[in-house]
């Protein structure tokens, strides 16, 4: 068989995507990598995070704060971190969530 046609396995399928963002940040050893957030319908954790390996394509994924959607995401150089602004819904309150990739899981910093 052609390789170029053979399956390969990239990772865990996101089904019924809602919302997808890619933005350029770095990780905890301070290298450049890619940051993906995705809305997921029909999931309880509903927003996450994938952080992507620029080199090697492997990711890690990092869910958010549940019963939160999504909402623009911006990369800090100065503070090394992410920050997106979400709500519940839309007409819910709005609630800021930071990622630092020190710590390695999303805190939800309230309304």
């Amino acid at each position: 068989m052609n390789d170029v046609f053979a399956v390969r396995e990239l990772g865990i399928p996101v089904r019924t995507v809602m919302h997808g963002v890619l933005v350029r940040g770095r990780d905890a050893g301070g290298r450049e990598c890619l940051y993906g957030v995705m809305a997921q319908h029909g999931s309880e954790i509903g927003m996450f995070l994938l952080q992507i390996d620029i080199d090697t394509g492997e990711s890690s994924r990092f869910d958010m704060p549940a019963g939160i959607g999504c909402g623009p995401l911006l990369w800090s150089e100065h503070w090394r971190r992410f920050f997106t602004y979400v709500s519940d819904g839309m007409h819910g309150d709005g609630r800021l969530v930071e990622f630092d990739p020190a710590v390695g899981a999303p805190r939800d910093l309230g309304v």
